[in-house]
């Protein structure tokens, strides 16, 4: 099974990120607070989703939010 089972796809906005830093092994880490707001279609129903998603990314995603302007 070479394929994930689940996935999630969101569209947030970046609402606020850390500076640049590094692990002892160089790795380049960036916490970042992310918000999502939509509709969500559940039992043929809309309903509003708002929350707030915290997130820790390293290495080549790391790289990319740290040149992200909040």
């Amino acid at each position: 099974m070479s394929e994930p089972v689940n996935r999630l796809v969101l569209e947030a906005c970046l609402i606020q990120k850390s500076e640049l830093r590094h692990t002892l092994a160089g790795v380049p880490v960036v916490e970042a607070l992310f918000n999502y707001s939509g509709a969500q279609i559940e039992n043929s129903a809309s309903r509003q989703a708002d929350f707030d998603l915290t997130i820790i990314s390293m290495g080549e995603i790391a790289e990319v939010l740290n040149d992200l302007e909040v």
